[in-house]
């Protein structure tokens, strides 16, 4: 027999039974604890160095505000045994497109929408701020600026491989240092060797709140861009049927009562303060 053929015949038949499972878990939400089936196991992977969104810790767990998020729907609120697996970040990819993991929770792009099914509620948005050195002598026109990245005539440092921020500084024609990490860059700032980062607010106000920046590095109010992120979930996947369905309308009922804003505002000041 065909081995690749046997394989696919093997994915869908779990796929099949595993629906009528999902199907009685849909009718009976929400889930007492003492009721769930440890059986019903949901494997999603994440990037093992994208500290404080997704890592894995010296244990090899997988730790992070992306983690947190998908265990609370998951687990928590609809009573799934989740394995929460970091990886790097293509093979994590990878592994969830061909099956072998379910889940992802990422910015749904078109060519992952390709591959994965995808929630159309938005679980957690990423912004992008820009951040000002208060030793430069083009601070307080950064600061007084709606977009600092409107004035013209000043520095700026970039990291190597931050798509999104380079897409920013391309679309004001602000032509960048590029640095490899982001210490250097923030030295460069603290330094008052550049005016203005931009970058993802999260790794940003961890690492200025965890060292010596505050005073010297400053944020600017504007937030620059938002990144949805949703959970996505393999074709190959037992659960790709209705999983996705299920989540959004768990999150719609969350939203309805506020109880999903005031997870994500805890989620934020638990962050803070472990970073403290």
């Amino acid at each position: 027999m065909d081995t690749e053929f046997y394989q696919r015949e093997k994915r869908m038949l779990k796929r099949l039974l595993t629906g009528f499972v999902l199907a009685g878990l849909l009718t009976s939400l929400p889930i007492l604890a003492d009721e769930r089936d440890n059986k019903r196991v949901i494997t999603v992977t994440y990037a093992n160095q994208w500290k404080p969104y997704s890592y894995g810790n010296k244990e090899g767990q997988a730790k992070g505000i992306l983690v947190d998020i998908v265990d609370f729907i998951l687990h928590q609120k609809m009573g799934f045994t989740v394995q929460h697996i970091p990886l790097p970040w293509e093979r994590a990819q990878n592994m969830v497109r061909n099956g072998s993991y379910d889940a992802l929770i990422t910015a749904p792009t078109a060519e992952r929408q390709f591959y994965f099914k995808r929630t159309n509620s938005t679980l957690y948005r990423l912004q992008w701020r820009a951040y000002l050195s208060t030793q430069s002598s083009n601070y307080q026109r950064l600061k007084g600026a709606d977009n600092p990245l409107t004035i013209r005539d000043v520095s700026c440092v970039s990291l190597l491989g931050d798509r999104t921020s380079e897409s920013l500084y391309r679309r004001f024609n602000l032509d960048c240092q590029s640095v490899k990490d982001l210490p250097l860059a923030l030295k460069m700032m603290q330094m008052g060797r550049v005016d203005l980062f931009v970058h993802s607010k999260a790794i940003v106000d961890q690492r200025m709140m965890s060292q010596n920046y505050m005073g010297l590095i400053e944020e600017h109010p504007m937030v620059l861009k938002k990144v949805p992120f949703v959970l996505m979930v393999s074709k190959y996947s037992p659960y790709a049927d209705q999983l996705t369905d299920a989540v959004d309308r768990m999150v719609m009922d969350m939203a309805a009562t506020g109880e999903y804003e005031r997870f994500l505002s805890k989620l934020s000041q638990d962050q803070a303060a472990e970073s403290d």
